[in-house]
This record gives structure tokens, C-alpha cells and sequence, in this order.
């Protein structure tokens, strides 16, 4: 199937976000496009919360971006064509869940994320509690925290 052109300067947008993701910061599952999120996997929070405060110092305000983080069992598959690790739909239900509820420049992640992310850490996380968002399965609700950017992780 022939990719369909974006007029809409998306592939720049791309790009720039191409040249923002650091390829040594250790990401366990290599990032790739599903649709219009760009999906990354990281050993553990620290990690992902490193990267997702570098990516925002660096494209903030330069688009419309949100970052989102979860931590959990993900199903993943090999991609038969690129040979590569990706998360199943389901798998990157949660997340795609959280990005699509926040608004532009923010970094938001689950409960989860949080809770890990503040025990490994000796010094506060920077995440802060903001609500909570209706699971797409029909289960509990996922608690959503803010993270702040430019903060130790």
C-alpha cells in the first residue's frame, strides 16, 4: 500500500522528533510510528521519564506535543517485516489512552509509572497526582499524574 502524502508538515514533525529521540538511551523496544504516535520502550520508569523530559526540553513549543508514560506487563510481537520488537494494540492501549487525554506540552503517566518511578528514586519524581481516566477496557480507572519537566528522575 503506497503511503498517502501529509500536507500538514507531519513528516517534518517527524523529523525533528527523529533527531530529538537519543538511539543510545537504552530503549528496550525501538521506537517506531503506530498511526500518529511514535511509541518507545524503556527497561523502567527512570529510564522513559529521562527520555520523555529530554525529548520535551528539546521540542517543546515546537508542536503540539504530549509524552506519555506506562509501566506495565505489555504484549509485544515480532514484526515480521522489520524483524523488530512493537507492542501489540493492546499493549499500547494504556498509553495511547493517556495521550489522548492530555493537552499540548504536558508529559502525563499512570499510576503505575508514578509509583515505581517514586520508589526507585531517593529524591521526589516530579510526578503530581491530576485525576483519573476511564479505562478503555471497562476496569478500574487509570490514576493520571503530571510529570514535571526538568525534573530528576
Amino acid at each position: 500500500v503506497p503511503p498517502r502524502r501529509r500536507h500538514n508538515g507531519f513528516e517534518a514533525r517527524l523529523s525533528e522528533i527523529h533527531d530529538a529521540i537519543d538511539p543510545a538511551a537504552g530503549a528496550r523496544v525501538a521506537p517506531h510510528l503506530s498511526g500518529d504516535s511514535i511509541l518507545i520502550g524503556y527497561p523502567g520508569p527512570a529510564e522513559a521519564s529521562a527520555a520523555a523530559r529530554a525529548i520535551h526540553a528539546r521540542l517543546r513549543g515546537r508542536m503540539p506535543l504530549r509524552i506519555a508514560g506506562h509501566h506495565g506487563l505489555i504484549s509485544c510481537a515480532r514484526d515480521p517485516f522489520l524483524g523488530t520488537l512493537r507492542p501489540t494494540e493492546e499493549g499500547a492501549a494504556v498509553v495511547k489512552a493517556i495521550v489522548g487525554s492530555i493537552p499540548p506540552d504536558t508529559i502525563c503517566v499512570s499510576h503505575d509509572f508514578a509509583a515505581i518511578l517514586a520508589a526507585a528514586s531517593p529524591a521526589p519524581s516530579g510526578a503530581s497526582w491530576i485525576g483519573e481516566l476511564d479505562a478503555f477496557d471497562g476496569g478500574s480507572a487509570i490514576g493520571l499524574y503530571s510529570l514535571r519537566p526538568g525534573s530528576p528522575s
